[in-house]
């Protein structure tokens, strides 16, 4: 025992000793290959940024081009012919944005799931239905030869840049996936994503078909007003829209909340069944010469749209010819610009609000379902089968049933086939003409190129070097049938469909109006029954009636700052009413202590949603759940139809504010006795919201509606890296109803204010920065500007890279 008691004591602690040294250089080793492989990928990241300085020879060149970016990364394209710059653009688009754009073309043609996977597939199945690859093939193929020719040369710099490239962009590499050529087909695939994002027409019609078939048709046009006292339309008409006035509140024999069977099951949801209200934002306005201190006019233009990064605007600057000239905001995967000037006209854009989308009920022929029924007879459904790409799985195929008139892309209430008549999917109702508005010398020559433009429908605001100002609806406007298109119509009625689209003698158009002043901010802006002829989906009005009333309050002449600081506006008018009720409501019933605090909080409210202020909050989640509440209310009959319904309209602040002024007894919503117990507990519900998300029932407007700007490939990483791949999250004034319309992620996605001919005094800064490549100094370059509203320059600034484009030999 001796032995092996010295055996112990001696030899055998070496081996604990080997067992730490082991651990430790096994630990060091996994540090040493994580550092390596970080070092890996760094590398490989770094390898795929662009050149931006030096000489590149380019095959298919016959001039060179010169390429020039600032200090925030800006291009100035330089080249003989418009076409050269056409080329130097699709190069720097490449160099700076493919991966966006091909996620735009992805998106539109229901191709994300070939480098994103299984996770985009029930995106792209919904995509399908449209065809839009199919639909743009035929674009290109009717396009006139010059601007064929313009495509080619843009796809062409952009597949230059791509094969210039060391490594795939950054986004590739993690998705295991490979870029793809660019063709002239991908720019159409772009415009028509923009279709998809800016043609909200379909939720809306969903939800009033449901309505119609199960409410009082007094009830469904009180809640869907396209009228309300507040409207600012931009042509006023001579008397046209005397007597019109917003739909009344429908009597008790019509809707009875207490009394009536088919709304007794009303009671208080919770607020997570109310749908977000629909909210559009874009603004833009022009100031004859006479206002702007001088010969030429001014134009103002801010766009809001969802934000990610990188942002879905890229700045650029081209010069070619004889001093011709194109500066402004381009959207990635589409030549030349959307918005900006060329030294003789500037234009800027604002979503239309109009109607491009009308459902047709399909009644389904009862002797075959393979058929459908038609005012002509019964007719049968086509058949297509597409195949969609899963990146690391099989092929999944997809059946898209069509009719006449398009696509079946749901089923109503009934189970009736839903099919979709969309502007969009006929290549005879789509055009690139804005292609051509670089050469126009002034608004009437401008508008007449807009005439041509059928894309996604803008209100385009213009303004000249000659003082002149005009206004435009751009794209094809359905000419309908009987009614205006609010409500679908069934298959078998003789006036489903479009007769073509509207003579051309009624396309809106103002040019030099008496005033000087063209305003827009998605608002209905003809009188009512013109109006109707393009639709009912306008926005709120605040914001149009906010910039007319200072515009014509104004004192001229004004400045480009001037113009900045109108589109910095916080106002929020709507509101000052939710301020005075609750203000009201806590006079009514004394010694309430939630009542007397949110009064006390409402009444130090500056009536602007600025970042420190303690009111708006509360003001907002007031409005909120006050909206939620009632029309959650009134719209049971189509829940109780229809689980799956959802109340979407833009314009509810009419009759929620009529409902909330004659507080009649037949709209107040069961338990309650009165309308004072249903307004407290709307009140108690907003506050114990605030106090459970926000720790305090008088959170700063800045704390709570920070800015949530991220990267599509953020989500698939750990959350320590996000904060380098997304914009930071910082505070943010405006509000959804103000001139500055900012939410988490939904804001002003870029600030423009310009006088053709004067454009080295004009204004642009945007969120985000030029570059989509996360070791780029340009991601975020110029991002502080636009968060702080600072009038940095349209016009690029001082060379800090220059690259030429150089043919072979």
């Amino acid at each position: 025992m001796s032995t092996g008691d010295a055996a112990t004591d001696g030899p055998r602690p070496a081996r604990p000793r080997r067992l730490r040294r082991w651990l430790l250089w096994s630990a060091a080793a996994v540090v040493l290959l994580a550092v390596c492989a970080t070092g890996l990928a760094y590398a490989l990241v770094a390898a795929s940024r662009p050149m931006i300085d030096g000489t590149i020879v380019v095959s298919g060149l016959t001039a060179p081009i010169e390429i020039e970016r600032d200090q925030h990364g800006v291009p100035v394209l330089r080249g003989q012919q418009f076409e050269d710059v056409i080329f130097a653009q699709g190069f720097v688009h490449g160099q700076d944005r493919f991966f966006q754009m091909d996620t735009f073309r992805r998106h539109a043609a229901g191709e994300l799931s070939a480098i994103i996977g299984p996770p985009a597939f029930e995106q792209d199945r919904k995509m399908r239905r449209y065809r839009f690859a199919a639909v743009a093939d035929q674009v290109v193929e009717q396009l006139p030869p010059d601007h064929r020719r313009l495509l080619e040369r843009y796809a062409a710099g952009v597949n230059a840049a791509m094969n210039e490239l060391r490594v795939d962009p950054p986004e590739y590499l993690l998705l295991q996936a490979a870029p793809q050529p660019w063709t002239p087909r991908d720019s159409v695939l772009v415009q028509f994503a923009m279709f998809d994002l800016l043609h909200p027409n379909v939720p809306m019609k969903r939800a009033t078909h449901t309505m119609r078939q199960t409410m009082p048709a007094e009830l469904v046009e009180f809640l869907t007003t396209d009228v309300s006292r507040f409207d600012a339309p931009l042509v006023s008409g001579d008397g046209e829209d005397d007597g019109i006035e917003p739909p009344a509140i429908p009597g008790p024999e019509i809707v009875d909340l207490r009394n009536d069977e088919r709304w007794r099951n009303a009671a208080a949801p919770s607020p997570a069944d109310f749908a977000e209200p629909l909210v559009a934002g874009s603004n833009n306005w022009a100031v004859a010469g006479q206002h702007a201190g001088g010969d030429a006019a001014m134009l103002a233009n801010d766009p809001h749209l969802p934000l990610n990064v990188p942002n879905t605007w890229y700045r650029v600057q081209m010069h070619w010819g004889m001093g011709k000239k194109l500066v402004g905001a381009s959207i990635p995967g589409s030549p030349a610009v959307i918005a900006g000037s060329n030294g003789h006209v500037a234009w800027g854009v604002t979503n239309a609000q109009a109607d491009f989308q009308d459902l047709i009920i399909i009644e389904t022929d009862p002797d075959d379902p393979d058929r459908y029924l038609t005012a002509d007879g019964s007719e049968p459904f086509g058949t297509i089968e597409e195949t969609v790409s899963v990146n690391g799985r099989p092929d999944k195929d997809v059946t898209i049933r069509t009719t006449r008139w398009g696509p079946v892309i749901d089923h109503d209430h009934r189970d009736r086939p839903i099919a979709l008549q969309w502007t969009a999917l006929h290549p005879e109702m789509v055009s690139l003409d804005i292609i051509d508005l670089p050469q126009a010398g002034d608004v009437p020559e401008a508008v007449n190129v807009l005439r041509r433009w059928w894309g996604p429908a803008q209100n385009v605001a213009l303004a000249d070097a000659d003082g002149r100002v005009g206004w435009i609806v751009t794209g094809f406007l359905p000419n309908r049938r009987g009614e205006d298109g609010k409500y679908p119509r069934l298959s078998t009625d003789p006036d489903a469909g479009w007769a073509g689209p509207l003579d051309e003698s009624r396309r809106p158009i103002v040019i030099n109006p008496d005033d000087g002043l063209i305003h827009t901010a998605n608002q209905r802006t003809l009188p009512v029954d013109r109006a109707r002829s393009l639709g009912r989906h306008w926005a709120e009005p605040f914001r149009a009636r906010r910039i007319a009333s200072l515009l014509a309050d104004g004192d001229p002449p004004w400045t480009e700052r001037d113009m900045l600081d109108l589109q910095l506006d916080t106002r929020s008018e709507p509101h000052d009413f939710y301020r005075d009720l609750i203000v009201e409501l806590a006079d009514a019933r004394e010694n309430e202590p939630v009542l007397d605090a949110a009064a006390e909080i409402s009444r130090r409210w500056s009536g602007r949603a600025t970042q420190d202020d303690p009111a708006m909050r509360l003001l907002v989640d007031f409005r909120r759940e006050l909206h939620g509440r009632l029309i959650d209310a009134l719209t049971v009959p189509a829940k109780d139809a229809d689980p799956d319904f959802v109340f979407r309209w833009f314009m509810t602040e009419e009759p929620v504010r009529r409902i909330l002024e004659s507080r009649s007894d037949h709209m107040l919503p069961l338990p309650f006795e009165t309308w004072d117990d249903f307004l407290t507990d709307v009140l108690a519900t907003t506050i114990d919201g605030l106090d459970r998300a926000h720790g305090t029932v008088e959170p700063l407007w800045s704390e709570t509606n920070r800015l949530a700007m991220s990267h599509p490939v953020s989500e698939a990483l750990p959350a320590w890296l996000t904060r380098f791949v997304d914009m930071p999250q910082h505070h943010q004034p405006g509000a959804r109803q103000s001139v500055r319309g900012a939410s988490p992620t939904f804001a002003s996605s870029f600030r423009m204010i310009v006088r053709p001919g004067r454009e080295e005094d004009g204004v642009f800064h945007m969120p985000g920065g030029q570059s989509g490549h996360l070791l780029s100094p340009f991601y975020d370059a110029g991002h502080d500007a636009w968060r702080d509203g600072v009038a940095t320059p349209l016009l690029a600034g001082p060379p800090k890279h220059h690259l030429t484009l150089s043919p072979p030999g």
